[in-house]
């Protein structure tokens, strides 16, 4: 059975030790370009999660892509917005809640020339979105790890890990059906490794939401030997059966 509180203390020391890396870099190099890491912001050169964001969501390899409007929630340094724009997403808002985080993917826009179809937020969830806005794709990377309620977040990357309660999570998928376009999508990037998956299912079934794996798989997690197993799951309103 999944610890949540044991593995919940043991991702507090981790995630320190990598926000606060001696050789941590100021640029780095990946899926064949170059980007900025402000400090702060998730490290994701040590983690497999944002690889697995861009394969899952077909951005690994693609030139171009099949919706016309993204949002994207919790973006870092911006690696998922900014590859979804150079496949030709011709709208792409990206926020997060780390303002350190909403300068690294503007820049990084700015890197790679995209800052004319990429927006950028300083928000909570939806809190910034304009409500008029409505997208074809929603997408998630979220700090899916478990935190007690009473957890305060002190430092910015720790927005990147934990969500005490699972307070954020009751609120996307409380709101995020109402932000998409009539055939527009939710997705959400959890670990069963990571994640008090069986929490969030009752969070949705509590929330009248439908969440339906559409995509999983096993990486090598970090640079360690241990390998975690990923899910793409997609967040829909339950419809009456």
């Amino acid at each position: 059975m999944f610890d949540r509180e044991k593995f919940y203390r043991q991702v507090v020391e981790l995630s320190a030790d990598e926000a606060n890396r001696s050789d941590r870099p100021a640029t780095f190099h990946f899926q064949g370009r170059d980007w900025d890491l402000l400090s702060g912001v998730f490290p994701t050169l040590y983690r497999p999660s944002t690889y697995v964001s861009l394969e899952f969501l077909g951005l690994d390899e693609a030139d171009s892509v099949g919706w016309s409007s993204m949002l994207e929630i919790g973006s870092g340094a911006g690696v998922v917005a900014v590859t979804a724009a150079l496949a030709g997403c011709p709208r792409v808002l990206a926020t997060d809640i780390n303002p350190n985080a909403v300068e690294n993917t503007a820049r990084n826009a700015s890197r790679h020339g995209v800052s004319s179809v990429l927006e950028t937020a300083h928000s909570d969830l939806f809190d910034r979105v304009d409500s008029k806005q409505k997208f074809d794709l929603i997408f998630w990377n979220s700090n899916f790890i478990w935190a007690p309620p009473e957890h305060q977040i002190t430092q910015a990357y720790e927005h990147s890990y934990f969500d005490p309660g699972y307070q954020a999570h009751r609120r996307f998928l409380r709101e995020s059906p109402g932000w998409t376009t009539p055939s527009g999508r939710v997705l959400l990037l959890l670990s069963t490794n990571k994640a008090d998956t069986a929490t969030l299912f009752d969070l949705a079934t509590d929330l009248n939401r439908e969440l339906t794996v559409v995509k999983r798989k096993t990486f090598q997690d970090g640079s360690d030997a241990t390998h975690s197993e990923y899910l793409l799951v997609e967040v829909s309103e339950r419809q009456p059966r």
